[in-house]
């Protein structure tokens, strides 16, 4: 469900199209599914980088009998790609209940140079907004709200806050007022200093001053 969540938001602030996974049946979220796939693979295609060029080149088909998790990671890139595409060339298109930019509209419109721009950097960019965004999110609600429910004085107090802040869940009140609540952004700050963590070996290196050369 979390996923599902996550992903609608970003995916709302990314782009104008939709994707509803909220309604989907039991909450399938297809980027959520993606992700879990590439991190099954990340260690191989960081090590040896030219498996997923191989792996990208195959037939989907074919593709998803040798590697099924890479042909989901791979459905994932052509949506990013479709997307960006999509945006290239309809650059004036708004939606008629759009209220605000997207944050691909918004870069189109920046005055980044042209090669920041291009097809395949906006892909790029599209992929790792969504990607690390669903997938860190949702890692951080799970861990959170389990912590909570497990802590009945916890989940006492916070919903004690909440009910005094929100008397009719009807009207929500604006997030700026739910940012001053102090117990709730409490209960964000230390859940968040709690699971969102490296998970991979950091890759790094010495300043170029030093003699070495640097690790983009």
């Amino acid at each position: 469900m979390f996923a599902s969540y996550v992903a609608d938001t970003v995916v709302a602030y990314c782009f104008e199209n939709r994707y509803n996974w909220l309604e989907a049946p039991d909450f399938y979220c297809g980027f959520a599914e993606a992700m879990n796939s590439l991190l099954d693979n990340v260690h191989l295609v960081t090590q040896f980088p030219w498996v997923a060029r191989i792996l990208s080149a195959l037939p989907d088909n074919l593709l998803a009998k040798l590697n099924p998790d890479m042909n989901v990671v791979n459905g994932f890139n052509k949506e990013m790609r479709r997307q960006i595409s999509h945006i290239l060339e309809n650059p004036q298109l708004e939606s008629k209940d759009s209220r605000r930019k997207t944050v691909f509209k918004a870069l189109l419109e920046s005055d980044l140079p042209p090669q920041e721009l291009s097809p395949l950097r906006l892909q790029h960019e599209a992929t790792t907004i969504i990607g690390a965004g669903v997938e860190t999110t949702r890692w951080a609600l799970s861990v959170g709200c389990f912590h909570i429910l497990n802590t009945p004085a916890i989940f006492q107090r916070l919903r004690k806050e909440l009910e005094e802040a929100i008397p009719d869940p009807d009207e929500m009140p604006s997030l700026e007022k739910l940012e001053q609540l102090p117990y709730l952004a409490a209960c964000i700050e230390e859940y968040l200093s709690r699971v969102l963590y490296i998970q991979t070996r950091a890759l790094a290196g010495q300043p170029p001053s030093a003699g070495w050369e640097a690790i983009e």
